[in-house]
Order: C-alpha cells, then structure tokens, then sequence
C-alpha cells in the first residue's frame, strides 16, 4: 500500500475523546496539508556547494557553542541572572551535540522535531515525521481553518511502518515561518536554489574547462572536397591528440587544407570569478552570514577584515540571526522540560563567538560600573541598581527615599563635627 492509498483509506481520526477530519503532510507524497519536506534534495544541493555547505556549517557551529541555563524571569528583582543549570534530561540531550542537529535539520528542513520519553528526548529526522492536523470546520484541508490544531504527530521508523506520536510529546522548532503553511518552516536554502544550482554549474564548467586541456573551443574547417569518413577520422585522431588534460600545452599540427578558429573564451576573458563570487555573495546573504566569516571573495576585499569591520559583522550575525534563533529554540525546548516556577530557558551569554576584545570588554565594564554607581549615589539600593543594569530594565530600581552621596534623609542636617569652622 503507497502512502497515497493509505490518505485515501483514513478519513478521521479519534483523539481526546473527539473525532477529527485528517490532513496529511506526508514526507514524499502531498496529500492535502503541507508540502513534501525536502530534506534530501537539499542536503544533495548543499554538499555539491561550498559556500552555501560553509554557511550552514557556520550556523550549526554557533549553536554548539551554547549552554541552556534557567534565568530569572522579567518582572523579578532578578530578571536575566543564571539561577541555575537546567534539568539532567535536557542538559544530557544538549551534550551530545543535538543542538547542533537541530540547526542542520531546521536549517535544510525547515523544521527540527524533539520528541520527549521515558527514556529522555530525541530529535526526529524530519523527512520521517507526518503532520497530523485537525478541524472541526474544515475536515478535508484543516491547514486554514479557525479551530485546526495538530492532532498528533505520525514518526516513520521504517518503510510503511509508522508510530503516533502525541502532541504534548513532540515540540517542533521552525526558525523561519513558512508564509505559504502555519504548521512548519522554511529552509533558508529555498530563497537560494538557484544560486546554488549555478554554482555548481559553474564548478562543472571550470572542471570541463581544465579536463579538456585548459584551452578555448576550436572550429576545424575543412575542405569542401573532404568526404564524411575522412572528417570522422580527422576528428578522432584530432581529439586522440589534443583533447584532455594529458595533451594540455600540446602543438597543434594540421594539414590537408584544414583552418582552425578560435569560438571559446579563456576564464579571465568571461571574468569567472566575478560571475561566481555574486552568486556566493547572494548565498551568504540568505544564510545571514557575513561574507567575511565565510572567507568568500566578496569579503576579502578592501577593508571587510579590519578590526572594526569584522567585528561589526560578528555583531551583526548575533543581532540579526543568533539572539531570534537562541530565543525560539529555548522556547521550543522549554514545552518539553518545564522551567521551575519565576524562571525561564535561556542561554549562558559567555559565547566564545560573542566575546568582546580585551579593549572593549574592559570599556563595557567601565560603562557599566559607572551606571551602577550613578543609580546608588541617586539613592537606589546597590541590589536593585545591579539588578536594572544586567536587565536593561529601570523598572527593577527601587529607591531608599535618600538623596545626595550621602543618602541622608530629606532635610536633616548635617553633624556637628562635619561642619567646617
């Protein structure tokens, strides 16, 4: 039985003591909800192109850098502090590198499946995991409608062989929303298939540049006396003696009234390189990494590798990219392993990739001792003052009715003894 004669078989589907219209979204056949996950093709697409192999592998890496920490939760006098590690279950699940995976599936995907067990969590190849939607309104495409919910999830262990996974049970990270379906993500290859579809074109075309001698196209003309058989023979022996690496730099004899013309260009003359590097150009673009932590052309000109610069790009790929995803995937974690109440999932902010250089570390934490200080010689408790600056959040200022340095009550006067003569 196909996946497609099974949709056609199941109309509805029992959970929770109510019975749902089925949507399926299965991995290889579309059959009303979602689109086919492309995981394979992409992956294919993406290790027959290096820039974009070395984008993803940028992302993935960055993610391994992070460590999950409960923080205190906006609102407390405490709001951003570490209060503790997480729990054994997850903390195991992190050491073992699947965040890392978890990049690389959402990254090709779209998505990246954990599902929760007795035996711990696990991440899901996404390829084998089936949506199940359902809807009360609109049973034969729930995708749109206003009460569609996911009714379970469907895991494919092996071939025609499947395992109902619950909802409570499996948390699903999308990174990028995919406008065209609520119920999954996007790859960022999707926007770029063409641009790595040419780069790989444009790598086959080097290749056959160079196996065929590293020399331009030739046109052999010969005489119009010169019969079918004999050309047949002159290309043979012609190629036999030119054509292929092994002949490359080789005199080129010819005789019989044969005129050679040059059609090809060299690749300075098509300015390969340039033609390349827009393309790689455009996949650092979409992937959100900088050109310049790529180490691709377009970001090793000029001044993209002073000082300044490419710490205004590492800054840029934490902005624009790292905090969104931390943020999301701490999200998606913390619905299978509960947080203790006042707290949240959050990260360690010490990243290698986010430390500052000595000189501006040290300038941050001048910056911030002067906050700190200004706030307690305004008569705010020393604890609160902390509080507020590691938060970024005044709200958390509370005051001691003090005022001055000296944070003596309003109106009371000095002592005796303070008094200068």
């Amino acid at each position: 039985m196909t996946l497609d004669d099974l949709a056609a078989q199941i109309s509805t589907f029992g959970f929770g003591g109510n019975t749902y219209g089925v949507g399926f979204s299965w991995s290889r056949s579309s059959q009303t909800a979602e689109l086919p996950v492309a995981l394979a093709p992409y992956a294919s697409a993406l290790f027959g192109c290096p820039p974009a192999f070395a984008a993803q592998l940028v992302r993935g890496e960055l993610i391994a850098q992070v460590e999950l920490v409960h923080q205190a939760a906006r609102g407390t006098d405490k709001a951003g502090q570490i209060t503790g590690a997480v729990d054994p279950i997850l903390d195991a699940f992190v050491m073992a590198g699947n965040l890392e995976r978890m990049e690389w599936h959402a990254g090709l995907s779209g998505t990246a499946y954990v599902h929760r067990s007795p035996a711990g969590l696990r991440l899901l190849q996404p390829d084998r995991v089936t949506v199940v939607l359902g809807s009360n309104r609109q049973m034969a495409d729930p995708r749109f409608a206003l009460d569609a919910e996911v009714a379970a999830y469907r895991y494919e262990e092996a071939a025609g062989r499947f395992v109902t996974l619950m909802p409570e049970d499996v948390s699903a990270w999308a990174p990028i929303p995919d406008p065209l379906s609520p119920w999954r993500g996007m790859s960022w290859l999707t926007p770029v298939v063409r641009e790595i579809q040419g780069d790989r074109l444009a790598t086959e075309h080097k290749l056959k540049f160079f196996e065929n001698a590293g020399t331009p196209n030739l046109v052999f003309s010969l005489d119009k006396d010169v019969t079918p058989e004999q050309l047949r023979a002159f290309k043979a022996a012609t190629d036999d003696a030119t054509a292929g690496v092994q002949n490359a730099y080789k005199n080129l004899y010819l005789g019989g009234g044969a005129d050679v013309t040059v059609v090809g260009a060299d690749l300075k003359q098509m300015d390969f390189t340039s033609t390349q590097a827009t393309g790689e150009n455009r996949i650092a673009v979409a992937s959100r990494v900088p050109a310049s932590l790529l180490g691709i052309k377009e970001g090793l000109q000029g001044s993209t590798l002073n000082a300044g610069n490419y710490g205004m790009a590492r800054r840029s790929l934490a902005d624009t990219w790292l905090y969104a995803n931390l943020k999301s995937l701490c999200a998606c974690l913390e619905r299978l392993v509960p947080t203790p109440s006042g707290s949240k999932m959050g990260w360690d902010p010490n990243l290698p990739f986010l430390r500052e250089d000595a000189k501006d570390a040290a300038d941050i934490a001048r910056i911030v001792a002067g906050a700190i200080s200004q706030y307690v010689r305004e008569g705010f408790t020393s604890e609160s003052a902390v509080a507020s600056v590691v938060a970024n959040d005044p709200r958390l200022l509370v005051h001691t009715g003090l005022l001055s340095v000296q944070l003596q009550p309003p109106g009371l006067s000095p002592p005796v003894d303070a008094v200068t003569p």
